[in-house]
Formats: C-alpha cells, sequence, structure tokens
C-alpha cells in the first residue's frame, strides 16, 4: 500500500510515541491490527517509535498515524 501522509509536526508526534504497531519483515509499512494487508501474514508488534527509527511508514489503508495521534488527544 502508499504510505499515509503525515505532516511533519504529526510524525515528530508518532515518532515519540511507544504505542505498538504491526510490522512485516521485509514490508516498508507498519500497521494497526486487522488492517487488510496483514491478513496472511505474521505481523511483529513493535513499538511505533521504533518502527520510524526502522524506517518504516505508516500504512495508507489503516492510517495508524491518525489513530495514534486521535488516541494521544483523548488522553
Amino acid at each position: 500500500p502508499a504510505a499515509q501522509y503525515v505532516s511533519a509536526a504529526d510524525a515528530a508526534r508518532v515518532a515519540r510515541m511507544t504505542a505498538a504497531v504491526l510490522v512485516i519483515d521485509g514490508r516498508p509499512r507498519y500497521h494497526l491490527p486487522g488492517c487488510v494487508h496483514l491478513l496472511g501474514r505474521e505481523g511483529e508488534p513493535i513499538p511505533v517509535g521504533e518502527a520510524v527509527d526502522l524506517g518504516f511508514t505508516p500504512c495508507g489503508l489503516c492510517e495508524p498515524d491518525s489513530a495514534l495521534l486521535a488516541d494521544a488527544r483523548r488522553v
């Protein structure tokens, strides 16, 4: 899938978060649980900040950054 568009400010906020996202070795995106791009694949949960540090980008379909930022605003 294409990467989710995220502003530089929002990307910086997400990079400091510790919430878990799912990654698949050899694939460039990180995902939320339930994303259709994970069907039939074993996703590895890691903190989103670590995923960003490793070069993963957010999935454009499940839009994990939007969900994580919305959750953070509710707290």
